[in-house]
């Protein structure tokens, strides 16, 4: 009566084949011609429990225990055939915690709860793609902190959750992307993400329910060593050297430390209207300052941005559908001029001290509309 337990698992085994064609060419080449073929495994086999009792009136303990056993074999990549990349990874991913429940008058509850958990992951493929990084990519842990409290009741449900999240080995972006334009990623020693995130939702009436969060955190980097090709002032611009720079308790790319969002939703005709129903959706999104690198260089940054959207839904009636209904949402509806993403070189030349940077940018939609139907049976 007061114990759950559960156990389950999972084996996958993926088998890869990457290969290119030269498609047609003037001189030289046969058509068709296969000018890459190299193949990858990977074998992903996970086992758990999982353990949730009640330990006294209210309050709830929970276990949940994982081994994960991942080996891969990659014979070469398209532009470095050369790079063999094999192992294979051991982790144990256990979490812990404890809740406890209060029960007030008029249905209203609320609980108190604590966790800490290890979270152990592989590199991902692109991670040992390049030659700096296929002999020394390593996994990823973090051991992670939180605390929280949530309440609820028929016309509010709210809640705040703080983490701190320990990183050993975590693997961050540089702020470089490869050949085909995805970032290109390293391992730091020691980086934390810490924060509070606040949560809250409300029917204040029946036609009228409106939303909000919010995440306010610090994302750092104990310590991080970067390199910038120097070169030479020739129009060939030939690599000289590398020169180096050391930042201490910097931000981790692309990681702002403050997010948030809201929504309401009406209504208008509530009750009125048979079987038809009609609903008006208004959403706010923010993202704040996010680096394009680890050097929490202003110059180096995406800009805060804040967008708006809005949702017309309509629902009718329907001897075949359990619902039907058409929706029409115009998305960035101030037009907005925004960019979500982006990566940033930086180099030097033989007779200046000062870094040279250039930074790209990709620009996202102004304001655009799309219409959907909705169908449950």
């Amino acid at each position: 009566k007061n114990t759950n337990l559960a156990f389950g698992g999972g084996y996958a085994q993926y088998d890869a084949k990457h290969y290119g064609f030269v498609k047609w060419a003037e001189i030289g080449i046969p058509v068709d011609y296969k000018w890459y073929d190299l193949t990858a495994y990977k074998t992903d086999v996970n086992i758990y429990g999982k353990l949730q009792q009640q330990i006294i009136d209210n309050l709830y303990g929970f276990a949940d225990l994982q081994y994960r056993y991942v080996s891969h074999e990659m014979n070469g990549f398209r532009k470095n055939p050369e790079i063999k990349s094999s192992g294979s990874f051991h982790f144990f991913n256990p979490k812990l915690g404890l809740s406890y429940f209060i029960n007030h008058l008029q249905n209203r509850l609320s609980k108190v709860y604590a966790s800490f958990a290890v979270a152990n992951k592989e590199p991902n493929r692109d991670d040992f793609e390049t030659k700096d990084n296929a002999s020394v990519v390593s996994p990823e842990r973090l051991y992670d902190f939180e605390i929280g409290y949530g309440f609820e009741s028929p016309i509010l449900q709210a809640g705040i959750n703080g983490y701190y999240m320990n990183y050993k080995n975590q693997l961050i972006n540089t702020g470089k992307i490869n050949d085909v334009g995805a970032s290109v990623r390293a391992n730091v020693p020691k980086s934390y993400r810490a924060g509070i995130e606040l949560t809250a939702a409300s029917k204040l009436l029946d036609w009228l329910q409106i939303s909000a969060n919010a995440t306010f955190s610090k994302n750092k980097i104990k310590e991080i060593t970067e390199y910038h090709t120097i070169y030479n002032n020739d129009e060939d611009w030939e690599e000289t050297g590398q020169g180096v720079q050391t930042f201490r308790n910097t931000d981790i790319s692309f990681s702002p430390n403050a997010i948030a969002g809201g929504s309401a939703t009406v209504e208008p005709f509530y009750g009125k209207t048979g079987g038809h129903r009609l609903f008006l959706d208004l959403t706010e999104k923010y993202v704040g300052r996010q680096y394009l690198d680890n050097s929490s260089n202003k110059l180096k940054s995406i800009n805060p941005y804040a967008l708006t959207n809005i949702s017309i839904r309509y629902f009718v009636p329907s001897n075949i559908f359990k619902e039907l209904g058409i929706i029409l949402t115009a998305n960035n509806i101030f037009n907005k001029k925004y960019e979500n993403n982006g990566y940033t070189y930086s180099y030097y030349f033989n007779n200046s001290a000062t870094l040279a940077t250039e930074n790209y940018y990709f620009p996202q939609a102004g304001t655009n509309w799309n219409v959907g139907i909705n169908f449950t049976f």
